[in-house]
């Protein structure tokens, strides 16, 4: 069973790249969250790096199959040593910020996005505990199924008191983690997806997590794919 693991290689890749400490004080929470101004500063700076090299983009090289959601994250980097950005925003992980800047859309339009690396590192603490118990069992900690390979997961199994959750970054809400049969770990955002379709006017996306990144600067990170039943989002089941 451990062998499976293998294919969050991509998680880990991030992770590594996330090692700096977060500090808690206020000050510094406040420069850790992202401005309009800093998003706007890193998406001048791609598409000037674009247009500059060939139409290549300023991304990080990541293990394949990695979701596309996670996929294209800027290569910071590359853009400080060629002198298309200056300092760094200090929202950026790499200043020991919250988030990770990546690009969506990358084929028609490169858009900066944001990823809360904390949604990552609280994915990898329970990727942690999963695999000591995968050690020591051979099967995964499923409660109830969601629907087709999705199942609810029995934190109590992995030696936790309550359920675990990460934080929405469109709502606040706390987000329920799943995982799949192979056992990887996703964050699910039906409840997002929702209240968007109430607020916004809606048509059927080939992949309707854009209702989410249509209106917020974050991306759906670790998420499912999903569609549209009775007019409510439900999980797409994977082969």
């Amino acid at each position: 069973m451990k062998r499976q693991f293998s294919i969050f290689s991509y998680l880990m890749l991030i992770l590594f790249f996330l090692s700096g400490c977060l500090s808690t004080n206020s000050d510094a929470l406040q420069a850790k969250m992202p401005t309009e101004s800093q998003i706007v500063m890193v998406q001048t700076a791609v598409e000037q790096f674009q247009e500059e090299n060939n139409g290549i983009l300023p991304i990080l090289t990541m293990p394949e199959g990695t979701p596309v959601y996670e996929k294209y994250i800027i290569d910071f980097k590359q853009l400080k040593n060629e002198n298309y950005i200056g300092e760094l925003p200090s929202s950026a992980f790499e200043r020991g910020g919250y988030f990770q800047y990546a690009l969506i859309d990358v084929e028609e339009n490169p858009t900066v996005k944001l990823i809360d690396v904390r949604t990552s590192q609280k994915l990898q603490q329970i990727y942690n505990r999963l695999n000591i118990y995968l050690e020591k069992n051979n099967y995964l900690p499923l409660l109830e199924n969601i629907t087709g390979n999705y199942f609810e997961l029995d934190f109590d199994k992995l030696g936790y008191k309550e359920e675990q959750y990460v934080e929405s970054p469109y709502s606040g809400q706390e987000l329920p983690i799943i995982i799949d049969n192979k056992g990887i770990l996703h964050i699910d955002y039906r409840v997002d997806i929702h209240r968007e379709m109430q607020e916004h006017n809606f048509e059927q996306y080939e992949d309707i997590r854009n209702i989410l990144t249509d209106h917020y600067p974050y991306i759906p990170a670790y998420s499912p794919n999903y569609t549209i039943e009775d007019d409510y989002p439900i999980i797409i089941s994977k082969d």
